[in-house]
């Protein structure tokens, strides 16, 4: 089989045998470094029949020499993923992506709704104001705050709080409509459904560890009987008796430490 090595930020193809430049033909075994469009494009390898891995790019880092060009990345990353033991990424399927963009698009959001209630509570502290931490005090106070005349605020920043308050509202409308999504997603998933048997797993935690794992039949667990697609990557929880205790394996592919165990 030969060898195909891919860069999706190049848009590029680099063959580490002569002649190959060309996705369709025989199988091929590409190696494509996991950066902007990766999964994407092993997607369409995969297509053509071709075997595709992906490597993440702090493996390939090590092997760059000299100045960083297309050709030395495309000849590290033919170096790395010869390295015993590699381990590469998961191919993602548009569904996982779409749960990841989603949780992702969250993120931001919350992070944007954070920013703003401390910028409130810092602006109203300087008029001598002062609001407990936490986004539910702030969005209790706060219209309190606006129709109160003795506070001695002026009309313009009241104007702007209340742009503020406005601003709070649409962002806890965007997290409870990903909330929602993300709600649904689990409740119609079978494995989001296994995972939020184990206490302390939601519906929000257990559709981050489908589109951080993905689907990717190739990367199943190296353990004797087990066929589980999340063991790779994922850390390994064990039920150790009375008070539904949990407590992670020592590494990934490893054997989960039963010392103790009833």
């Amino acid at each position: 089989m030969k060898t195909l090595v891919f860069m999706p930020d190049a848009g590029v193809f680099y063959a580490s045998l002569a002649g190959v430049w060309s996705i369709s033909g025989p199988r091929k075994a590409v190696r494509v470094e996991a950066c902007g469009s990766a999964h994407h494009w092993a997607r369409v390898f995969r297509e053509f029949g071709h075997e595709v891995r992906l490597i993440a790019p702090p493996f390939v880092k090590p092997f760059v020499k000299s100045n960083k060009n297309d050709a030395v990345d495309a000849e590290a990353i033919g170096e790395a993923v010869q390295r015993p033991n590699r381990r590469f990424v998961a191919v993602k399927t548009v569904e996982p992506q779409d749960i990841q963009a989603i949780h992702r698009m969250r993120s931001l959001t919350v992070e944007r709704r954070t920013a703003q209630v401390n910028l409130g509570r810092g602006l109203l502290l300087e008029d001598g104001i002062e609001i407990p931490q936490g986004r539910a005090a702030l969005m209790r106070r706060l219209p309190e705050i606006l129709e109160a005349a003795e506070n001695g605020l002026s009309e313009r920043f009241r104007a702007e709080l209340n742009r503020l308050l406005e601003e709070l509202r649409h962002l806890d409308a965007q997290v409870a409509h990903d909330d929602t999504q993300l709600q649904v997603i689990a409740q119609r998933d079978e494995t989001a459904q296994r995972l939020m048997t184990i206490p302390g797993i939601g519906a929000l935690i257990a559709t981050a560890l489908l589109a951080a794992i993905g689907n990717d039949p190739s990367r199943r667990c190296r353990i004797d009987g087990c066929n589980g697609a999340f063991c790779p990557t994922t850390i390994f929880l064990l039920h150790r008796g009375a008070g539904h205790r949990w407590e992670p394996a020592e590494r990934h592919g490893s054997q989960p430490k039963r010392s103790g165990m009833p």
